[in-house]
């Protein structure tokens, strides 16, 4: 699964650069199975091969990470604050089978 990620986010860099990269950013702030450990060392990769500059690519991903930020923002404020802190109370006593199962994710998804 993770290759075929991987495939496409080279595809994304390659096929649309700079733009690539900071879509890719912003949709891995909004969307966390996207990993920036996947997004950003392809990024490198395409500016050191010679097909963009790294200094553009840090820029690139920059906006990218403040757009999605902007959006997650966006959402909160659209939500609420006291639904937000009532949600997070009432999720408080599932924090601890919650790091059982986050261990356990871990663990099938090294293998």
């Amino acid at each position: 699964m993770l290759s075929n990620l991987a495939s496409w986010v080279q595809d994304v860099i390659e096929s649309l650069g700079y733009l690539g990269v900071a879509l890719l950013v912003i949709a891995e702030n909004v969307f966390p199975p996207i990993p920036s450990e996947i997004v950003l060392p392809f990024a490198g990769f395409v500016a050191r091969r010679g097909d963009g500059s790294v200094v553009v690519m840090v820029i690139a991903s920059t906006i990218g990470s403040v757009l999605g930020a902007l959006i997650l923002y966006a959402i909160a404020a659209a939500i609420g604050p006291e639904r937000i802190h009532a949600f997070v109370r009432s999720e408080e006593h599932t924090s601890e089978l919650q790091s059982h199962l986050n261990l356990v994710c871990r663990l099938l998804l090294e293998k």
